[in-house]
Formats: structure tokens, C-alpha cells, sequence
């Protein structure tokens, strides 16, 4: 979510030995959280009867109106797509390994960071001709 979004900026933009052990260690829990909230299939239920009782109104004549309603059901919209591909329709085995390869992702974007950043500190050029 949002603070895990500005601790993986603030990750990226301050690195450090500190910082960088503290988001390691707390990235499986965050993984989790966010896996077991997208595969909610009380939520994703909730969410498909909203829209559908959407499709079975008229819509509403006033522009606020009209404009509020198709955010919202945009909103919706995305939620839904996102839990789909979160896995929310996966059952037993597949979402066992589903949940290890989003976790394996993680690991290996984390990692994959971490080297950018690293080579990156180690960078460095001198120039010694004016012309360079």
C-alpha cells in the first residue's frame, strides 16, 4: 500500500545499510498482507455485486452525479482486475505457488535494487583532459 510505497522510495533515494536490513526483513510480512488481502474472496464478492447492481440502474441525469458514479465505478473496476490478477480465483496448490512466486518476485526486485544502488555508489569517472 501507500506506506509501503514510500518506504521503497525512501529506500531507494537513502540507502543504507540500516534501512536496507529493516525493509528486507519486513518485505515477506508486507507480501503476505498485501497477497491475502487481494485474494479476499469476501471483498472480491462484494466488490462484483456493487458493480452489478450498477448494470441493473439508470443512470443518473445531473453531470456531478453522472461524473461521481463513473469514478467510483471505476474504482471498482480496477479493484476487481487487480484481485483477479492477484489471484483471488486460484484455490489449494495453485495458490500456494502463486503466493511463492509473487514472494520469490519480491526477493529477486529487491535484490536486483540493491545491486543498481550498490553499483551506482561504486561509480565514478575522473576527468582529466578539459576535452572529456
Amino acid at each position: 500500500g501507500y506506506v509501503w510505497g514510500v518506504a521503497g522510495h525512501l529506500n531507494g533515494v537513502k540507502n543504507g545499510d540500516e534501512l536496507r536490513a529493516a525493509y528486507e526483513e519486513n518485505q515477506p510480512a508486507v507480501v503476505k498482507v498485501s497477497s491475502k488481502v487481494s485474494q479476499s474472496k469476501a471483498v472480491y464478492d462484494a466488490l462484483k455485486k456493487i458493480e452489478e447492481s450498477w448494470e441493473t440502474q439508470e443512470s443518473s441525469s445531473a453531470s456531478d452525479d453522472e461524473f461521481m458514479t463513473k469514478q467510483m465505478q471505476r474504482a471498482v473496476e480496477l479493484n476487481i482486475r487487480s484481485m483477479t490478477l492477484g489471484g483471488v480465483g486460484l484455490e489449494g496448490a495453485e495458490k500456494e505457488r502463486f503466493n511463492t512466486i509473487k514472494m520469490r518476485l519480491a526477493e529477486l526486485s529487491t535484490k536486483f535494487s540493491n545491486n543498481v544502488l550498490d553499483a551506482t555508489k561504486a561509480f565514478g569517472y575522473t576527468v582529466t583532459d578539459a576535452e572529456d
